[in-house]
């Protein structure tokens, strides 16, 4: 029996596409891909998932139709997280 390290190493060796690398601007890491594939479909990069806050705007008032007033009320009272409030806070800590 192998271990997740060994395993990994052997699915990377075989190099079939179960390791996929996921990068963005900053970082890479490597994952284990879907094991799901559809016949006839253009496949698809991985990549790291949105920050916390990053479609908050363009989702409740893009998507959902809620006033844009609305939606600054609700990040600023801390219902729902924005981009830019996340941003000013880590910047704020640092």
């Amino acid at each position: 029996m192998k271990n997740v390290i060994e395993a990994l190493g052997d699915a990377r060796a075989a190099g079939d596409g179960s390791i996929v690398a996921v990068r963005n601007d900053e970082a890479c890491f490597e994952n284990v891909a879907t094991p799901i594939r559809f016949l006839n479909t253009t496949e698809v990069e991985p990549g790291y998932p949105p920050g916390l806050g990053a479609d908050t705007m363009s989702i409740l008032s893009g998507e959902l139709g809620l006033p844009r007033p609305e939606v600054e009320s609700l990040i600023a009272d801390r219902v729902v997280a924005a981009a830019a409030v996340m941003n000013r806070k880590e910047d704020a800590s640092r």
